[in-house]
């Protein structure tokens, strides 16, 4: 772009490199950048090397913004709200790039959701911030082609090359003042939200053609990238397997859906309702790549079938970032006098040792639980430990999924050496209790998420270190130590 001579002061918030490339872009029209509001790495030192001043996201932003004499604020791959007072920060204008054609594909992964849908068609848009969710007036709305055989990366790449590609032209209708917004027509709306997930924990479903089954891998394939969607499954009764890459198969003799046509070359062929899908690639939830031949199917079999209730579903699916907060934030404890050379893993054989509980604790499991971590933070020396808890309906829900869900949540919990045991030991005990009345997350969740994957008692068939099983849901062999508890009884439970 070419230096302008109407420049504009303005401000960046996001969370990708789009946000830099759009930067550049600003900077080569001679246009000035006040802020840039960011907590990635990458984008914090292009600006620090740009020497422009900037502010994390997890600080009063808006606040500072509202400071800053100032132009426009950009959004530019930000996933999150942008507080009221920062979009009322620019003296013109908050604009706002969004991955999808608006009002159609409102909200998040509306990339996937287009390809889920089976949508040949699709845009981006830069539209103005207002107070609704991706609901101001549309500025620029740049088509973006579907091809056959996009994913969720393809078509993701195609819609940042489509946001590049319009930024001059938005920048030069702000530099000559002929913006032409539209107003949406919020009566064809679709606003996909965090909570919005693939029906049946989008798990394969053979009744359905084979040509929505391929639309379904695509659409959740994102590669190495964070997919907070879902990832398509094969399920099978011992085991549940990450379908990366898939095809219809048209060429072949009708089958009965759910029914293996052939396991050649690695792949597996299994009927539909209409026409066959052929499985080209699958991976395991550690993330190793599987071959159909391990599987011990053979043509003939009849893979499982699989529903699931539309209340458990949706629980999951409304949990799953209260989840993910507390795995991110999970370490984990080593455990004291243990052998260092032991290797344990998720099956070993379990010893148990009784507990003599002292009469001042009560018979609550939650307290002795509780003093449990009082015991663990003196031993290892830090008054924060992450401890997998079970029991509850967590548990007994999840046991109706085992492949699927995990029967145990994670948390972080805080002891004070130096505080008031009994109100400590009070709040530990409901904490825990807590935790157990949410919904379990799918164990595909680590799989997913780029943060988690290296956690292999997330991932693979390794325990967590230690845990709480609060109650006869509980499960059992989910970690190395657990102490078991009843009521007015307690054993650790180890391998």
């Amino acid at each position: 772009m070419s230096e302008s001579t109407n420049s504009f002061s303005c401000c960046l918030i996001g969370g990708d490199t789009l946000l830099t490339q759009c930067g550049e872009l600003l900077l080569a029209a001679g246009h000035s950048i006040a802020r840039v509001v960011s907590d990635a790495p990458a984008i914090t030192a292009w600006a620090r090397g740009r020497d422009i001043a900037t502010i994390p996201v997890s600080a009063d932003y808006a606040s500072e913004l509202q400071a800053l004499d100032y132009d426009y604020l950009f959004a530019i791959t930000h996933l999150e709200i942008i507080p009221e007072a920062a979009v009322a920060s620019p003296q013109r204008q908050a604009i706002n790039f969004h991955d999808g054609p608006l009002p159609e594909y409102a909200g998040l992964n509306t990339p996937m959701w287009a390809l889920l849908n089976g949508r040949d068609d699709y845009a981006i848009s830069w539209h103005v911030m207002a107070a609704g969710i991706d609901t101001g007036d549309v500025l620029i709305r740049q088509p973006v082609s579907v091809s056959d055989d996009d994913t969720a990366v393809s078509l993701n790449t195609k819609c940042f090359t489509a946001a590049l590609d319009s930024f001059p032209e938005l920048v030069k209708q702000l530099e000559e003042g002929r913006l032409q917004p539209v107003a949406q027509d919020l009566s064809a709306r679709q606003y996909f939200g965090r909570a919005d997930k693939p029906a049946g924990f989008a798990v394969l479903e053979w009744q359905r053609p084979a040509s929505e089954l391929a639309c379904q891998v695509r659409a959740l394939n994102t590669g190495r990238y964070e997919n907070t969607l879902g990832s398509a499954k094969l399920f099978l009764n011992d085991g549940v397997y990450v379908v990366e890459n898939a095809r219809v198969r048209d060429d072949l003799a009708p089958a009965l859906p759910g029914s293996v046509i052939a396991v050649e070359d690695g792949s597996l062929q299994v009927g539909c309702g209409t026409d066959a899908l052929e499985i080209l690639r699958m991976e395991d939830l550690s993330g190793a790549e599987v071959s159909a031949a391990d599987l011990g199917l053979s043509a003939g079999d009849t893979l499982p079938g699989f529903s699931v209730d539309a209340e458990l579903s949706t629980g999951v699916a409304r949990d799953e970032a209260f989840w993910m907060r507390r795995l991110l934030k999970a370490e984990a404890l080593t455990l004291p006098y243990r052998e260092a050379s032991a290797k344990t893993a998720i099956g070993d054989a379990l010893a148990q040792q009784s507990v003599n509980v002292p009469a001042a604790l009560g018979d609550a499991p939650s307290r002795v639980a509780a003093a449990f971590v009082a015991f663990l933070t003196r031993v290892s020396s830090t008054e924060d430990i992450s401890l997998a808890i079970s029991g509850g309906a967590l548990s007994e829900i999840a046991a109706e999924q085992p492949q699927l869900l995990a029967q145990f949540g994670v948390d972080q919990f805080h002891f004070e050496q130096s505080g008031g045991i009994d109100d400590q030991l009070n709040l530990l005990g409901e904490q825990m209790k807590s935790r157990l009345e949410h919904s379990p997350w799918l164990r595909d969740l680590a799989f997913r998420q780029p943060r988690l994957r290296g956690n292999p008692a997330l991932t693979g068939n390794v325990p967590m270190s230690v845990g709480v099983a609060l109650d006869a849901n509980a499960a059992r062999g989910f970690a190395e130590l657990v102490m078991r508890i009843g009521d007015g009884s307690a054993e650790l439970e180890y391998m």
